[in-house]
Protein backbone atom coordinates (compact mmCIF):
# COMPACT_ATOMS: atom_id res chain seq x y z
CA UNK A 1 0.00 0.00 0.00
CA UNK A 2 1.37 3.23 -0.91
CA UNK A 3 1.39 7.03 0.08
CA UNK A 4 -0.57 7.44 -2.74
CA UNK A 5 -3.10 4.92 -1.79
CA UNK A 6 -3.39 5.68 1.89
CA UNK A 7 -4.42 9.49 0.67
CA UNK A 8 -6.86 7.96 -1.41
CA UNK A 9 -8.16 6.20 1.60
CA UNK A 10 -7.96 8.92 3.68
CA UNK A 11 -10.12 11.02 1.50
CA UNK A 12 -12.79 8.67 0.82
CA UNK A 13 -13.05 8.24 4.67
CA UNK A 14 -13.27 11.94 4.90
CA UNK A 15 -16.22 11.89 2.03
CA UNK A 16 -17.78 9.17 4.34
CA UNK A 17 -18.10 11.05 7.47
CA UNK A 18 -19.20 14.09 5.75
CA UNK A 19 -21.92 12.47 3.90
CA UNK A 20 -22.80 10.71 7.00
CA UNK A 21 -23.05 13.73 9.61
CA UNK A 22 -24.36 16.34 7.94
CA UNK A 23 -27.29 17.81 9.86
CA UNK A 24 -27.49 13.82 11.15
CA UNK A 25 -29.92 15.15 14.12
CA UNK A 26 -32.21 17.54 11.75
CA UNK A 27 -34.68 14.66 10.91
CA UNK A 28 -36.73 13.33 13.45
CA UNK A 29 -36.60 9.41 14.56
CA UNK A 30 -38.82 7.14 12.78
CA UNK A 31 -40.81 4.82 14.70
CA UNK A 32 -37.92 1.87 14.31
CA UNK A 33 -35.66 4.19 15.26
CA UNK A 34 -37.13 5.59 18.06
CA UNK A 35 -38.16 1.95 19.26
CA UNK A 36 -34.84 0.76 19.64
CA UNK A 37 -33.82 4.93 20.99
CA UNK A 38 -36.62 5.28 23.58
CA UNK A 39 -35.79 1.67 24.89
CA UNK A 40 -31.81 2.44 25.22
CA UNK A 41 -32.73 5.40 27.22
CA UNK A 42 -34.33 4.02 29.91
CA UNK A 43 -32.10 0.83 29.94
CA UNK A 44 -28.96 4.51 30.55
CA UNK A 45 -31.44 5.92 32.73
CA UNK A 46 -33.72 3.41 34.68
CA UNK A 47 -32.41 -0.12 34.00
CA UNK A 48 -35.13 -0.90 32.17
CA UNK A 49 -34.59 -3.05 29.05
CA UNK A 50 -38.16 -3.71 27.74
CA UNK A 51 -38.23 -6.21 25.34
CA UNK A 52 -41.10 -5.08 22.96
CA UNK A 53 -40.05 -3.79 19.47
CA UNK A 54 -36.12 -4.11 20.28
CA UNK A 55 -35.36 -6.03 17.37
CA UNK A 56 -31.81 -5.14 17.02
CA UNK A 57 -30.21 -5.84 20.60
CA UNK A 58 -26.72 -3.84 19.38
CA UNK A 59 -28.60 -0.79 18.57
CA UNK A 60 -30.08 -0.77 21.86
CA UNK A 61 -26.86 -1.50 23.96
CA UNK A 62 -24.47 1.20 21.98
CA UNK A 63 -27.23 3.67 21.97
CA UNK A 64 -27.86 2.88 25.77
CA UNK A 65 -23.47 3.58 25.88
CA UNK A 66 -23.36 6.71 24.40
CA UNK A 67 -26.39 8.02 26.47
CA UNK A 68 -24.84 7.56 29.41
CA UNK A 69 -21.84 9.48 28.92
CA UNK A 70 -22.94 12.25 26.04
CA UNK A 71 -26.95 12.56 26.62
CA UNK A 72 -29.80 11.83 24.17
CA UNK A 73 -30.82 13.80 21.49
CA UNK A 74 -31.53 12.35 17.38
CA UNK A 75 -27.95 12.65 16.33
CA UNK A 76 -26.30 10.67 19.51
CA UNK A 77 -29.22 8.10 19.13
CA UNK A 78 -27.83 7.70 15.13
CA UNK A 79 -23.47 7.61 16.25
CA UNK A 80 -23.55 4.08 16.27
CA UNK A 81 -24.32 3.56 13.03
CA UNK A 82 -22.27 6.35 12.07
CA UNK A 83 -19.21 4.37 13.41
CA UNK A 84 -20.61 1.28 11.84
CA UNK A 85 -20.85 2.93 8.60
CA UNK A 86 -17.39 4.61 8.73
CA UNK A 87 -15.54 1.45 9.86
CA UNK A 88 -17.21 -0.48 7.01
CA UNK A 89 -15.41 1.78 4.48
CA UNK A 90 -11.85 1.22 5.93
CA UNK A 91 -12.93 -2.77 6.34
CA UNK A 92 -11.66 -3.30 2.49
CA UNK A 93 -8.07 -1.95 3.49
CA UNK A 94 -7.39 -5.42 5.35
CA UNK A 95 -7.90 -7.65 2.96
CA UNK A 96 -5.89 -5.59 0.95
CA UNK A 97 -3.34 -8.51 0.01
CA UNK A 98 -6.35 -10.86 -1.08
CA UNK A 99 -8.32 -8.30 -3.36
CA UNK A 100 -5.28 -5.84 -4.33
CA UNK A 101 -5.20 -2.44 -5.02
CA UNK A 102 -8.50 -1.78 -7.72
CA UNK A 103 -10.69 -4.39 -5.80
CA UNK A 104 -9.68 -1.87 -2.42
CA UNK A 105 -9.87 1.21 -3.48
CA UNK A 106 -13.09 0.65 -5.83
CA UNK A 107 -14.87 -1.11 -2.95
CA UNK A 108 -13.99 1.74 -0.24
CA UNK A 109 -15.35 4.24 -2.89
CA UNK A 110 -18.67 1.91 -3.36
CA UNK A 111 -19.17 1.59 0.37
CA UNK A 112 -18.41 5.28 1.16
CA UNK A 113 -21.13 6.96 -1.26
CA UNK A 114 -23.52 4.29 -1.84
CA UNK A 115 -26.90 6.25 -1.65
CA UNK A 116 -28.28 3.44 0.09
CA UNK A 117 -25.46 2.51 2.71
CA UNK A 118 -25.01 6.22 3.48
CA UNK A 119 -28.65 6.27 4.33
CA UNK A 120 -28.59 3.19 6.82
CA UNK A 121 -25.47 5.34 8.59
CA UNK A 122 -27.60 7.92 9.14
CA UNK A 123 -30.77 5.55 10.57
CA UNK A 124 -30.71 4.52 14.30
CA UNK A 125 -31.28 1.14 13.49
CA UNK A 126 -29.14 -2.16 12.98
CA UNK A 127 -28.70 -2.15 8.71
CA UNK A 128 -25.24 -0.39 9.30
CA UNK A 129 -23.62 -2.93 12.15
CA UNK A 130 -25.22 -5.69 10.16
CA UNK A 131 -23.27 -4.41 7.03
CA UNK A 132 -20.32 -4.14 8.73
CA UNK A 133 -20.09 -7.01 10.56
CA UNK A 134 -20.81 -8.91 7.75
CA UNK A 135 -17.94 -7.41 5.98
CA UNK A 136 -15.72 -8.91 9.11
CA UNK A 137 -17.21 -12.26 8.46
CA UNK A 138 -16.02 -12.19 4.61
CA UNK A 139 -12.81 -10.67 5.68
CA UNK A 140 -11.89 -13.09 8.54
CA UNK A 141 -12.42 -16.03 5.58
CA UNK A 142 -10.00 -14.72 3.25
CA UNK A 143 -7.21 -13.70 6.21
CA UNK A 144 -7.99 -17.31 7.34
CA UNK A 145 -7.23 -19.06 4.14
CA UNK A 146 -4.43 -16.86 3.14
CA UNK A 147 -2.96 -17.08 6.42
CA UNK A 148 -3.63 -20.41 7.28
CA UNK A 149 -1.12 -21.90 3.85
CA UNK A 150 2.16 -20.63 5.77
CA UNK A 151 0.90 -20.39 9.65
CA UNK A 152 -1.51 -22.53 11.33
CA UNK A 153 -1.59 -20.81 14.28
CA UNK A 154 -2.21 -17.75 12.93
CA UNK A 155 -5.12 -19.26 10.32
CA UNK A 156 -6.90 -20.48 14.05
CA UNK A 157 -6.85 -17.07 15.67
CA UNK A 158 -8.29 -15.74 11.98
CA UNK A 159 -10.84 -18.01 12.44
CA UNK A 160 -12.12 -17.08 15.50
CA UNK A 161 -12.14 -13.60 14.32
CA UNK A 162 -14.70 -14.83 11.82
CA UNK A 163 -16.36 -16.76 14.21
CA UNK A 164 -16.75 -13.72 16.41
CA UNK A 165 -17.96 -11.64 13.43
CA UNK A 166 -20.55 -13.97 13.05
CA UNK A 167 -21.72 -13.76 16.34
CA UNK A 168 -21.78 -10.13 16.38
CA UNK A 169 -23.96 -10.20 12.82
CA UNK A 170 -27.31 -12.30 14.34
CA UNK A 171 -27.43 -9.22 16.84
CA UNK A 172 -27.67 -6.35 14.44
CA UNK A 173 -31.08 -7.37 13.66
CA UNK A 174 -33.52 -8.41 11.10
CA UNK A 175 -31.45 -7.46 7.92
CA UNK A 176 -28.61 -9.92 9.40
CA UNK A 177 -30.95 -13.07 8.43
CA UNK A 178 -30.76 -12.17 4.94
CA UNK A 179 -26.68 -11.83 4.49
CA UNK A 180 -26.40 -15.48 6.30
CA UNK A 181 -26.69 -17.29 3.30
CA UNK A 182 -24.46 -15.72 0.88
CA UNK A 183 -21.87 -16.05 3.50
CA UNK A 184 -22.34 -19.19 4.03
CA UNK A 185 -21.68 -20.12 0.50
CA UNK A 186 -18.22 -17.41 0.38
CA UNK A 187 -17.10 -19.89 3.45
CA UNK A 188 -17.90 -23.19 1.46
CA UNK A 189 -16.14 -21.82 -1.59
CA UNK A 190 -13.09 -20.80 0.35
CA UNK A 191 -12.85 -23.99 2.88
CA UNK A 192 -10.15 -22.35 4.71
CA UNK A 193 -10.49 -25.20 7.32
CA UNK A 194 -8.82 -27.54 5.01
CA UNK A 195 -5.52 -25.80 5.62
CA UNK A 196 -5.88 -25.15 9.05
CA UNK A 197 -8.31 -27.30 11.20
CA UNK A 198 -10.35 -26.06 14.09
CA UNK A 199 -12.73 -27.64 16.38
CA UNK A 200 -16.47 -26.46 15.26
CA UNK A 201 -17.07 -26.63 19.74
CA UNK A 202 -14.67 -23.23 19.68
CA UNK A 203 -16.02 -21.49 16.59
CA UNK A 204 -19.33 -21.83 18.33
CA UNK A 205 -18.09 -20.67 21.39
CA UNK A 206 -16.17 -17.63 20.50
CA UNK A 207 -19.95 -16.83 18.47
CA UNK A 208 -21.86 -17.11 21.04
CA UNK A 209 -19.49 -15.09 23.34
CA UNK A 210 -19.78 -12.35 20.82
CA UNK A 211 -23.07 -12.52 20.26
CA UNK A 212 -23.46 -12.12 24.09
CA UNK A 213 -20.82 -8.97 24.20
CA UNK A 214 -21.85 -7.20 21.34
CA UNK A 215 -25.65 -7.44 22.00
CA UNK A 216 -25.12 -6.03 26.04
CA UNK A 217 -21.98 -3.84 24.99
CA UNK A 218 -21.77 -5.50 29.06
CA UNK A 219 -25.34 -4.28 30.25
CA UNK A 220 -25.84 -7.50 30.66
CA UNK A 221 -30.02 -6.40 31.71
CA UNK A 222 -30.40 -6.56 28.06
CA UNK A 223 -32.36 -10.14 27.41
CA UNK A 224 -30.62 -10.56 23.88
CA UNK A 225 -31.24 -14.05 22.65
CA UNK A 226 -35.33 -13.19 23.13
CA UNK A 227 -34.35 -9.82 20.93
CA UNK A 228 -32.22 -12.17 18.39
CA UNK A 229 -35.48 -14.39 18.13
CA UNK A 230 -37.67 -11.15 17.61
CA UNK A 231 -35.25 -9.87 14.85
CA UNK A 232 -35.49 -13.36 12.84
CA UNK A 233 -39.83 -13.48 13.34
CA UNK A 234 -39.52 -9.73 12.01
CA UNK A 235 -37.08 -10.75 8.91
CA UNK A 236 -39.18 -13.55 8.23
CA UNK A 237 -42.33 -11.15 8.37
CA UNK A 238 -41.19 -8.06 7.07
CA UNK A 239 -43.35 -6.39 4.24
CA UNK A 240 -43.15 -7.13 0.61
CA UNK A 241 -40.71 -5.62 -1.85
CA UNK A 242 -41.94 -4.58 -4.80
CA UNK A 243 -41.75 -1.06 -3.98
CA UNK A 244 -38.50 -1.42 -1.98
CA UNK A 245 -36.96 -2.88 -5.51
CA UNK A 246 -38.96 -0.29 -7.29
CA UNK A 247 -37.05 2.32 -4.94
CA UNK A 248 -33.65 0.43 -4.79
CA UNK A 249 -33.07 0.88 -8.83
CA UNK A 250 -35.15 4.41 -9.11
CA UNK A 251 -32.58 5.67 -7.03
CA UNK A 252 -29.33 6.77 -8.77
CA UNK A 253 -26.53 4.76 -7.87
CA UNK A 254 -23.28 4.21 -9.43
CA UNK A 255 -23.05 1.00 -7.87
CA UNK A 256 -25.36 -0.65 -9.97
CA UNK A 257 -23.93 0.47 -12.97
CA UNK A 258 -20.76 -0.29 -12.33
CA UNK A 259 -22.20 -4.02 -10.77
CA UNK A 260 -23.63 -4.63 -14.39
CA UNK A 261 -20.03 -3.72 -15.85
CA UNK A 262 -18.57 -6.17 -13.15
CA UNK A 263 -20.55 -8.88 -14.32
CA UNK A 264 -19.26 -8.67 -17.43
CA UNK A 265 -15.45 -8.12 -16.54
CA UNK A 266 -15.23 -11.03 -13.69
CA UNK A 267 -14.10 -13.81 -14.15
CA UNK A 268 -16.11 -14.99 -10.89
CA UNK A 269 -19.70 -13.84 -13.10
CA UNK A 270 -21.58 -17.05 -11.81
CA UNK A 271 -20.56 -16.55 -8.11
CA UNK A 272 -21.81 -12.61 -8.11
CA UNK A 273 -25.20 -13.11 -10.03
CA UNK A 274 -25.97 -15.90 -7.98
CA UNK A 275 -25.31 -13.27 -5.19
CA UNK A 276 -27.48 -10.87 -6.82
CA UNK A 277 -30.30 -13.08 -7.17
CA UNK A 278 -30.07 -13.80 -3.93
CA UNK A 279 -30.70 -10.28 -2.71
CA UNK A 280 -33.16 -9.71 -5.59
CA UNK A 281 -35.03 -12.34 -3.65
CA UNK A 282 -34.30 -11.30 -0.38
CA UNK A 283 -35.54 -7.55 -1.51
CA UNK A 284 -38.42 -9.05 -2.95
CA UNK A 285 -40.01 -10.85 0.41
CA UNK A 286 -38.86 -8.51 2.66
CA UNK A 287 -37.82 -4.86 2.80
CA UNK A 288 -34.59 -6.00 5.23
CA UNK A 289 -33.46 -7.56 2.20
CA UNK A 290 -32.20 -4.78 0.85
CA UNK A 291 -29.01 -4.62 2.64
CA UNK A 292 -28.08 -8.18 0.74
CA UNK A 293 -28.74 -6.80 -2.60
CA UNK A 294 -26.58 -3.41 -1.95
CA UNK A 295 -23.69 -5.31 -0.71
CA UNK A 296 -24.03 -7.79 -3.39
CA UNK A 297 -24.04 -5.33 -5.94
CA UNK A 298 -21.38 -3.27 -4.62
CA UNK A 299 -19.01 -6.57 -4.23
CA UNK A 300 -19.96 -7.43 -8.04
CA UNK A 301 -18.83 -3.79 -9.05
CA UNK A 302 -15.50 -4.08 -7.17
CA UNK A 303 -14.28 -6.71 -8.24
CA UNK A 304 -15.00 -6.41 -11.95
CA UNK A 305 -13.98 -3.07 -11.69
CA UNK A 306 -10.25 -4.88 -10.62
CA UNK A 307 -10.52 -7.26 -13.19
CA UNK A 308 -11.16 -4.41 -15.57
CA UNK A 309 -8.26 -2.57 -14.78
CA UNK A 310 -5.74 -5.42 -14.22
CA UNK A 311 -6.11 -7.03 -17.83
CA UNK A 312 -7.25 -3.51 -19.82
CA UNK A 313 -5.60 -1.06 -19.02
CA UNK A 314 -2.24 -1.68 -20.49
CA UNK A 315 0.07 0.50 -18.49
CA UNK A 316 -3.33 2.79 -17.99
CA UNK A 317 -4.27 1.27 -14.69
CA UNK A 318 -3.82 4.66 -12.82
CA UNK A 319 -5.92 6.70 -15.11
CA UNK A 320 -8.53 4.06 -15.37
CA UNK A 321 -9.08 3.37 -11.54
CA UNK A 322 -8.90 7.01 -10.84
CA UNK A 323 -12.10 7.57 -13.51
CA UNK A 324 -13.71 5.12 -11.60
CA UNK A 325 -13.43 6.71 -8.38
CA UNK A 326 -14.61 10.22 -10.12
CA UNK A 327 -17.53 8.26 -11.26
CA UNK A 328 -18.43 6.76 -7.93
CA UNK A 329 -18.10 10.23 -5.94
CA UNK A 330 -19.57 12.21 -8.94
CA UNK A 331 -22.54 10.33 -9.53
CA UNK A 332 -23.77 10.11 -5.79
CA UNK A 333 -27.22 11.72 -5.35
CA UNK A 334 -29.02 11.53 -1.87
CA UNK A 335 -31.96 8.89 -2.43
CA UNK A 336 -35.56 10.99 -1.31
CA UNK A 337 -35.91 11.99 2.25
CA UNK A 338 -38.51 9.12 4.18
CA UNK A 339 -40.18 11.50 6.18
CA UNK A 340 -42.05 13.87 5.41
CA UNK A 341 -42.29 17.41 6.56
CA UNK A 342 -45.80 16.88 9.08
CA UNK A 343 -43.19 14.18 10.76
CA UNK A 344 -41.81 17.12 13.13
CA UNK A 345 -45.44 17.46 14.55
CA UNK A 346 -44.13 15.67 17.43
CA UNK A 347 -41.55 17.83 17.98
CA UNK A 348 -44.07 20.89 18.39
CA UNK A 349 -45.65 18.70 20.59
CA UNK A 350 -42.40 18.52 23.11
CA UNK A 351 -41.56 22.54 22.79
CA UNK A 352 -45.14 22.99 23.42
CA UNK A 353 -45.37 21.01 26.47
CA UNK A 354 -42.19 22.88 27.72
CA UNK A 355 -43.59 26.24 26.90
CA UNK A 356 -47.32 25.29 28.93
CA UNK A 357 -44.79 23.98 31.74
CA UNK A 358 -43.32 27.33 32.11
CA UNK A 359 -46.74 29.33 31.66
CA UNK A 360 -48.53 27.15 34.23
CA UNK A 361 -45.08 28.34 36.83
CA UNK A 362 -43.05 24.43 36.89
CA UNK A 363 -40.14 24.13 35.15
CA UNK A 364 -39.92 23.32 31.36
CA UNK A 365 -39.88 19.38 32.32
CA UNK A 366 -41.87 19.40 35.42
CA UNK A 367 -44.99 19.65 34.94
CA UNK A 368 -47.50 16.69 35.06
CA UNK A 369 -48.16 14.77 32.37
CA UNK A 370 -50.39 11.37 31.63
CA UNK A 371 -50.02 9.55 28.01
CA UNK A 372 -52.57 8.04 27.80
CA UNK A 373 -51.72 5.19 25.11
CA UNK A 374 -51.69 1.30 25.46
CA UNK A 375 -49.22 0.36 24.20
CA UNK A 376 -46.95 3.01 24.49
CA UNK A 377 -45.73 4.64 21.35
CA UNK A 378 -42.53 4.75 20.93
CA UNK A 379 -42.40 8.22 19.05
CA UNK A 380 -44.76 9.55 21.45
CA UNK A 381 -41.82 8.57 24.36
CA UNK A 382 -38.69 9.54 22.71
CA UNK A 383 -40.33 13.10 21.67
CA UNK A 384 -41.61 13.28 24.98
CA UNK A 385 -38.25 12.16 26.88
CA UNK A 386 -37.04 15.00 29.02
CA UNK A 387 -39.95 15.12 30.94
CA UNK A 388 -39.52 14.05 34.59
CA UNK A 389 -43.05 13.95 35.56
CA UNK A 390 -44.28 11.35 33.32
CA UNK A 391 -46.67 8.60 33.13
CA UNK A 392 -48.53 6.22 31.27
CA UNK A 393 -51.74 5.00 31.52
CA UNK A 394 -54.11 3.02 29.65
CA UNK A 395 -57.39 4.69 30.14
CA UNK A 396 -57.24 8.36 30.96
CA UNK A 397 -56.74 8.73 34.87
CA UNK A 398 -59.68 10.61 37.53
CA UNK A 399 -59.19 14.10 38.59
CA UNK A 400 -56.91 14.35 41.20
CA UNK A 401 -55.16 17.29 43.04
CA UNK A 402 -53.30 19.61 40.16
CA UNK A 403 -54.83 18.90 36.38
CA UNK A 404 -51.89 17.15 34.39
CA UNK A 405 -51.55 17.50 30.97
CA UNK A 406 -53.06 15.04 28.94
CA UNK A 407 -51.43 13.32 25.52
CA UNK A 408 -53.75 10.63 23.51
CA UNK A 409 -54.06 9.34 20.04
CA UNK A 410 -56.26 11.97 18.07
CA UNK A 411 -59.05 9.76 17.47
CA UNK A 412 -59.56 8.89 21.53
CA UNK A 413 -62.58 9.34 22.61
CA UNK A 414 -64.47 11.27 26.06
CA UNK A 415 -62.64 14.71 26.08
CA UNK A 416 -62.11 15.72 29.35
CA UNK A 417 -63.70 18.61 30.85
CA UNK A 418 -62.13 22.03 31.82
CA UNK A 419 -59.34 21.14 29.00
CA UNK A 420 -58.65 22.98 25.36
CA UNK A 421 -57.51 21.02 23.05
CA UNK A 422 -54.22 20.63 20.61
CA UNK A 423 -53.64 18.35 17.82
CA UNK A 424 -50.50 17.63 16.06
CA UNK A 425 -49.79 15.31 12.51
CA UNK A 426 -52.85 14.07 10.44
CA UNK A 427 -53.72 10.55 9.57
CA UNK A 428 -53.61 7.75 12.23
CA UNK A 429 -50.67 8.31 13.68
CA UNK A 430 -51.71 12.19 14.78
CA UNK A 431 -51.93 12.92 18.28
CA UNK A 432 -53.56 15.35 20.40
CA UNK A 433 -52.54 17.42 23.95
CA UNK A 434 -55.01 18.68 25.94
CA UNK A 435 -53.93 21.75 28.20
CA UNK A 436 -56.04 22.36 31.45
CA UNK A 437 -58.00 25.47 30.80
CA UNK A 438 -56.35 28.60 33.19
CA UNK A 439 -58.15 29.58 35.93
Amino acid sequence: MTRTDRWVVAALLALAAALRLHALGATPLDADEAAHAWRALRLATAGDASLAGLTSPFAAAAQAVVFAFLGADEARARLPSVVCGLALVLAPVLAWPALGRARVLSLCALLACDPWLVGWSRQATGESAAALSAALVVLGLLRWRAAARTRADVGRLLALQAAAAAGFLVTTGPAAWGLLPPLALIAWRLRPWSTAAIQPGRLLATATVSALGCATVGLLAIPWASAVSASLTVALAGAAGPSALASFVAVPSATIVLAAVGLAGTPRRLAHAGAIAWGVLAAAASSHGLLALTLACAACAADGVGALVATRARGRARPALAAVLAIVVLAWQPPAPARLPEDRALRALAADVRETAVERGHAANEMPLVIVQDPPDAEVAWALRDVRSLEWAAVRPAARGAAPLLVAPADATGAPEAYERRVYGAGPHAVSLWVPRAR
